[in-house]
């Protein structure tokens, strides 16, 4: 079988943390005895693996943001697996660590993922925003798709960097100006959006249902912005056809061409990313070569 592909997998993100501090885990958890292992996390994040079953969750860039990932893991999920809490505190969660393996590409994960979705996406709001620990908007958006615009825009205001070029910023600004009213028209009602649905957050167990991780970016907007976070790099047919069926049987709305307005919308997201990136390595060249195939598919 052959794994999901995800090139992000190779990228060694700026800011990444590579010490442990045993002092630090243990203000939050007590004296233990048990090794340590840093995993997968960046500037927002460290995920510190203690012992075989245990997980320490660091919130590096707004301590707050624990509480609301906290309600988040505590929603009583159907279709797909979240990791149980031991306990939390001031910036941080402690967690019971979940065996996982790498998602395939193939028909059933698509199923599974397209249920997972669904349930997630069934949580609606009566307007786009950012929400709080209680799940309910703290911070509201006018209209989701202008709101994106505008922060696509915003990067023309910031200090230029190498790694997003002022060139393809302009080209990427020009084309979503394009997509503006389709985006209107395919956009949807405002759902509950896991807000970083990538491969590398999306696991497999043994009880068939996928693991999903890191929800500290979750927030209320157009259900194509998970979906193009999941469809960004390639995936076969049959992966695609089945997530469809399974998505919409689980009473998720698609609209036609569906995977193509997801990706204009994951624009979004590629520019950031690359604005943030190094210049010149990997990541920065991955996400370049990514948007201007999405530009390039008109």
């Amino acid at each position: 079988m052959t794994k999901l592909f995800n090139p992000e997998d190779s990228w060694v993100p700026s800011g990444q943390v590579n010490v442990i501090s045993r002092s630090e885990v243990e203000k939050c958890i007590g004296s233990t005895a048990e090794s340590l292992q840093l995993l997968s996390g960046g500037q927002a994040n460290t995920n510190i693996r203690i012992g075989n079953d245990q997980v320490l969750r660091l919130y590096r860039r707004d301590a707050s943001v624990a509480g609301k990932e906290l309600s988040l893991i505590r929603k009583h999920w159907k279709a797909l697996v979240v990791p149980e809490v031991i306990g939390s505190g001031d910036g941080f969660l402690w967690m019971k660590y979940v065996n996982h393996s790498p998602l395939e590409d193939q028909a059933e994960v698509g199923e599974a993922l397209g249920k997972a979705l669904a349930e997630i996406h069934s949580h609606t709001y009566e307007t786009a925003g950012f929400i709080g620990t209680d799940l309910k908007i703290e911070e509201p958006m006018e209209n989701f798709v202008t709101d994106m615009w505008d922060y696509l825009c915003s990067f023309m205001d910031m200090p230029p960097k190498s790694s997003l070029p002022s060139s393809l910023l302009d080209e990427v600004i020009e084309f979503f100006d394009s997509k503006i009213e389709g985006l209107q028209e395919v956009a949807g009602s405002p759902v509950l959006l896991h807000g970083d649905f990538k491969v590398s957050n999306l696991h497999g167990t043994d009880q068939g249902k996928p693991l999903v991780l890191d929800w500290e970016f979750a927030y209320a907007g157009s259900a194509l912005m998970d979906i193009g976070q999941l469809f960004r790099w390639p995936i076969s047919s049959a992966f695609e056809q089945v997530f469809q069926k399974a998505y919409q049987i689980s009473r998720g709305r698609l609209a036609d061409r569906w995977k193509y307005w997801a990706g204009v919308l994951d624009l979004i997201n590629l520019a950031g990313m690359l604005y943030k990136s190094t210049p010149e390595s990997q990541m920065a060249l991955d996400i370049t070569a990514k948007i201007k195939t999405t530009l390039q598919a008109g």
